[in-house]
This record gives C-alpha cells, sequence and structure tokens, in this order.
C-alpha cells in the first residue's frame, strides 16, 4: 500500500467543495438536482421565443435538444452523494482490521471461485476513463440500496463523494479526485495470491495523477491534439481496465431475513449430514447413485426458494476497476427492466441515510421503507393515507360525543349506522322475503294458487305445521330434504291418477281437453261426432255395405 495521506478536506467547507469539483466532468452533487429542471426551464425559454413554422419548429427544437444534452456531463444517471459524516466515519476505520468472527465467516459462507468479467474495449483508449470514478458489478448489488452500498463501501475505509446507478447490478463510485480513487481501490481489493490469480499490479498514484491531466487537458479543449496524440502504454490500460475481485459484502450487513436464511442453510446441511452419517465426509463411493440424485434434487428444491437465491445473490462476488465513459452509463428504460423497482417499489432504497447504515436495526425500516411509521405497506400516498385516516378518527370521536351529548341528528346517524351491525338472523329474513317475491313473479306451472306458503310456492311449509323447510344461515329458508311421497301437496291433483287420465290433461293446460287417453275409434272422431273419413280402416272404406265379406269379394 502507498504511504500517501489524502487530504480530503473540511467537508463543511464551501471552498474546499468548489475546489475538488472545479473543472471536473463528474456533476456536483449541490447541482444535480437542479440540472433538470434548469433544462426545462432553457428549453421553455426558447420554445415561447422561437418564430417560424412548424416543421421548422421540429427541425430547430431537436437540435436544440441535442446541443443542451451535449453540453451536460457523459453520465445521465443520477448523482446519489455520500453524507459527510460518514465519510467521517470511514476515514476513522483506515487500518490494520481484525479477522472476522467465526459467526461471520458462517454467516457469510464459503466464497466461490468463479472467473470474473472480460475486459472491457474502450474509445480512445486513456482518454475514454473516468479516472475518479471506480465501476462494481455483481451479484450482491442486486440486494443493496443506495445506503447499503454506501455502507458496504465505507466499511472497508474508503470514502467516496457518491454513486450513480447503472443497473441493477452495477454502479459508478465517484470520488474526489483521481488518487482517492486509486486509495479506495487498494481499500476495497483483498490480498490476491499469486498462485490462484495474475497479478496485475495497481497503477501508481503519479502515473493516475499524470493520465488524469492529460484527459482534463482534452476535455476542456485547451490542447486536443496533443491529447489525442498521447501514447498509453498497454500495461498502464491493463492495470485501469482489468476486474478485480473486490472484498464481500461483510456479514454486519446482513439484514434478519438474510440472518434466517444462512441459519436455514447451515442447519439444512447439518441435518443432510446426519442423515447420510458422514459427519462431512467424502462418501461418494459407498452412497447409491439414486440417492445421490435424489438428494440433488431435494438440495435444489431448498436453494430454489426466494430467501436463499437472495442470499446466495449476496454471498457472490464483486468486481471493480476503473470506469469507462462510454460503456459505464445507464441505458434507455432501464427503471422499466430493474427487477429491484419491481419488487420494492420505485421509492426503496432512495433515502441515504446520514450515518453508517446498521442493516438489520432500527435503521432498516427508514432506508427500505422511507417516510413510513408505523403503517405499512402503503407505498405511494402513505401521508395522504395517513391523513385520511386521522380524519376518520376525529369523525367517529365527534359522533360519539355528539350522542352522548344528546344531539338527535347524531343519534339519527348513530341509528342509521348501526343496520351495519345487523345479525346473521335478521340477514335470513331478509333474504327469505327477497325469495319469495322473485317466485311470486315466476311463472312456475307448480306453484300453488292456494294453500301453501304464497312467499315460497310448496304447498306444505313451516307455516302450516310440515317441517318441509328449513333455515340455512347466509341462505334464508329453503326447502328440507325430504323422504318419498312427502310432497303430497307439491304437484297438482290433475297430475294424479292413472296414465290414461294424466295423458287426457296434461300438465299446465287447463284449457285444453285431450283424447290422448281414449280409444282408437273414439279418437278418429271429428268434433261434431263424425268420423274422419280419412282415418277409417281400408277395409271400411273399400266396402261400407258388407263389412263382414272378405277383402277379395268385396274387391269384386
Amino acid at each position: 500500500m502507498a504511504d500517501t495521506v489524502l487530504d480530503y478536506g473540511n467537508p463543511d467547507g464551501g471552498e474546499e467543495m468548489d475546489a475538488s469539483y472545479e473543472n471536473n466532468p463528474i456533476i456536483d452533487p449541490r447541482e444535480a438536482q437542479l440540472q433538470d429542471a434548469s433544462m426545462d426551464a432553457e428549453m421553455q425559454q426558447w420554445e415561447e421565443g422561437f418564430q417560424g413554422t412548424e416543421e421548422e419548429f421540429e427541425n430547430e427544437r431537436k437540435k436544440k435538444v441535442e446541443e443542451l444534452l451535449a453540453a451536460r456531463p457523459n453520465s445521465t444517471a443520477r448523482f446519489y452523494a455520500l453524507p459527510p459524516d460518514q465519510a467521517i466515519e470511514a476515514g476513522a476505520k483506515r487500518g490494520i482490521s481484525a479477522l472476522p468472527a467465526l459467526a461471520e465467516e458462517e454467516l457469510m459462507g464459503i466464497e466461490e471461485n468463479v472467473p470474473g468479467p472480460e475486459i472491457p474495449g474502450t474509445i480512445g483508449k486513456g482518454l475514454d476513463i473516468r479516472y475518479n470514478a471506480l465501476h462494481i458489478t455483481g451479484q450482491p448489488i442486486t440486494q443493496c440500496s443506495t445506503s447499503r452500498l454506501f455502507a458496504y463501501i465505507t466499511h472497508y475505509g474508503a470514502q467516496p463523494l457518491g454513486l450513480e446507478w447503472i443497473n441493477d447490478h452495477s454502479c459508478n463510485v465517484v470520488f474526489s479526485d483521481a488518487a482517492a480513487a486509486r486509495l479506495a481501490i487498494e481499500y476495497l481489493c483483498p490480498a490476491v495470491s499469486t498462485s490462484t490469480a495474475p497479478l496485475i499490479p495497481l497503477p501508481s498514484i503519479e502515473e493516475m495523477e499524470n493520465a488524469s491531466s492529460i484527459k482534463k487537458v482534452h476535455d476542456t479543449g485547451e490542447n486536443v491534439q496533443a491529447a489525442r496524440e498521447h501514447e498509453w502504454s498497454e500495461e498502464f490500460m491493463q492495470s485501469i481496465l482489468f476486474p478485480r475481485k473486490a472484498q464481500r459484502i461483510p456479514g454486519k450487513l446482513y439484514n434478519a431475513p438474510e440472518k434466517d436464511a444462512a441459519k436455514a442453510l447451515q442447519e439444512y446441511n447439518v441435518n443432510v449430514s446426519s442423515k447420510n452419517g458422514t459427519n462431512g465426509e467424502n462418501t461418494e463411493g459407498t452412497i447409491p447413485e439414486i440417492y445421490r440424485e435424489m438428494e440433488e434434487e431435494d438440495r435444489q428444491r431448498f436453494l430454489q426458494q426466494p430467501e436463499q437465491k437472495s442470499l446466495q445473490n449476496l454471498r457472490g462476488n464483486l468486481w471493480i476497476r476503473w470506469t469507462v465513459e462510454s460503456l459505464d452509463v445507464k441505458g434507455n428504460r432501464s427503471a422499466q427492466q430493474s427487477k429491484w423497482y419491481r419488487d420494492h417499489g420505485r421509492d426503496a432504497g432512495k433515502e441515504v441515510v446520514s450515518k453508517v447504515l446498521q442493516v438489520g436495526g432500527a435503521d432498516e425500516r427508514r432506508e427500505l421503507l422511507p417516510g413510513q411509521g408505523r403503517r405499512r405497506g402503503r407505498g405511494r400516498g402513505s401521508a395522504m393515507m395517513d391523513e385520511l385516516d386521522r380524519e376518520m378518527d376525529a369523525y367517529r370521536d365527534r359522533t360519539d360525543d355528539a350522542v352522548v351529548g344528546g344531539d338527535p341528528e347524531a343519534r339519527r346517524r348513530r341509528r342509521r349506522g348501526s343496520r351495519s351491525a345487523t345479525t346473521m338472523a335478521a340477514l335470513d329474513e331478509e333474504m327469505e322475503t327477497i325469495r319469495g317475491d322473485r317466485r311470486d313473479r315466476s311463472a312456475s306451472p307448480v306453484r300453488r294458487s292456494n294453500g301453501g306458503d304464497s312467499r315460497n310456492g310448496y304447498a306444505d311449509t313451516a307455516d302450516n305445521g310440515n317441517n318441509t323447510t328449513i333455515r340455512v344461515r347466509g341462505r334464508g329458508r329453503m326447502r328440507a330434504p325430504s323422504a318419498w311421497d312427502d310432497d303430497r301437496g307439491l304437484f297438482d291433483d290433475r297430475r294424479s291418477g292413472l296414465l290414461a287420465d294424466r295423458l287426457r290433461i296434461p300438465a299446465g293446460r287447463s284449457s285444453f281437453t285431450s283424447n290422448q287417453g281414449d280409444r282408437l275409434e273414439d279418437r278418429l272422431r271429428l268434433p261434431g261426432g263424425h268420423f274422419d273419413e280419412s282415418r277409417r280402416s281400408l277395409d271400411k272404406r273399400l266396402s261400407p255395405s258388407n263389412p263382414s265379406g272378405s277383402l277379395q269379394d268385396r274387391l269384386r
């Protein structure tokens, strides 16, 4: 580590802050929130003063927008400033730190040896690098809010000015100058063993300051040609762009659900080992293949639980390098594609607390649910909902006081409101009445016109002593299940008797007399008593004078 003392100045002093931002391409955190407003105001002023046709207006407006965007910094990501007191606390943590406790090692799990991302390409080599910003990427970023990420960075002693979110798994951490970023990457990267990874040394602070000055000359336009002709060494570019494995998220920053998930995973592994009787030993040759496959399937199902997936993401590796201006920028529609926004909402995790976040403690609720009191799950408009609740409580109190004081209008409202406490029995009676009214309006042929309960259409009801209806809670009065031949009055008397009689008088046809039960000869008669000649038998129609003769004699 380079023995260089870096003076960050007084965080509360304005002159020191102005000096650190002089000719700096990053967004000043004091002006970041005013930048969009100033651009909108300038566009509105230009539109009001424009004179020309509509087609000319559209063309000139596009040019004006491009001009304003070109005047802005290269990064369009929003800048989140680190609170000064948190930076002071981070500076106090520098130095030799003790080894993590055993409980914290178990909480963080075993580090996986996975390959890092590829080395990115640049446009213009060293002129495409932001020397005062570091790019951090990895799955643990998906589980971090702004404050939690600040807590991670300052936990190892780095002092950033702020950060810019790129997407759910990467961000840019901005420092005061190139020397501060060079010192921060040394704090955030652990010692690397030469036997497991190639040793690519970090650039020196002198090299960083020299490269930063060349880029500043290019960006300010003082000597662009000389800056473009500068030869950047391959060793320097590789040390700048090579992704280095960063420190892992410490166990101190795990919240309560993540700690519970880690404990559940540890208990699961212990139970599996005890069932197999292995105690952690390798018994691959003694356990049948089918049992190993079943055990692996069960383990995968356990690891696919949402809390276990979040824990595995948090335990993943982080990678850090210097920021590339043309590559490490926020893309279009990144908010619509953000899983963090889909899971937690647009407002979750944006508020920056004023000190190092103790995730899992009292400050966690303040970070994840900004502006929330004791009420939960309100989402947007929580203040409005709380105000409505207070108004309802006050109105209810005023109503109670008025009833006690003898206000007739209040008592009348009170009685009207008491209908909401109607008992189930009263609801049954009301439903029974509604059912009866609907049956009276129906045209069912089986309803009796006299006798029985006119409301339900049945002959025997509970009103005349026969228990053929029952009352079901929430359903009103309904016809009870009955045995065979219990419904003596259910059908009309005309529908009882012999088959011939029932065929003679069909159900529901009181004005029509049927002859379906008569003999064939009687049914052949016309209404006046005469036979229908078309319906007579063949022998009578052929020989009416000699009906007793044979067919051959009658045909002669």
